[in-house]
């Protein structure tokens, strides 16, 4: 592999990370909705969308969110997503992306890094606890249709 840098997305990434979302969902998103999402933490200070790059080849992307969390009485950094492509795994793309997401969650005060990862992903489940993560929670959820 040659270098990878890794920096932080921009507004004209917008395709490259819609695209590496896409792949992480495995299912194609509403475009709207997620040009909305993306316009909307771009603009955000809470976020950050970070690209790991060989050359001008997207490898992965991880976005993270930063707030204070009444039941921490800290502020904590979330992963909110992390995708590596198929190519580029086991190969230390996400440690260096994850690596990175420590060292931002550090310098902006940060107690504790988390996420969630869905159940069907067992190699990225594998991958967070060689990264010394503990499985401590448990999550749930709830589509909330519209009301009829």
């Amino acid at each position: 592999m040659e270098t990878i840098t890794i920096r932080e997305a921009t507004a004209a990434d917008v395709e490259t990370v819609y695209a590496l979302i896409c792949e992480l969902e495995q299912c194609e998103l509403s475009r709207q909705g997620f040009q909305r999402a993306f316009d909307l933490q771009r603009s955000d200070e809470r976020y950050r969308c970070l690209l790991a790059e060989e050359g001008a080849r997207a490898l992965a992307m991880l976005n993270m969110r930063m707030e204070w969390q009444l039941h921490h009485a800290a502020r904590i950094a979330e992963v909110m997503e992390l995708v590596v492509v198929p190519a580029a795994r086991s190969k230390g793309v996400g440690k260096r992306l994850l690596d990175a997401a420590r060292n931002i969650a550090r310098a902006e005060g940060c107690a504790q890094i988390e996420l969630e990862s869905n159940r069907r992903r067992l190699d990225a489940h594998r991958f967070y606890l060689r990264e010394q993560m503990t499985q401590s929670h448990v999550g749930f959820t709830q589509p909330l249709p519209e009301e009829q």
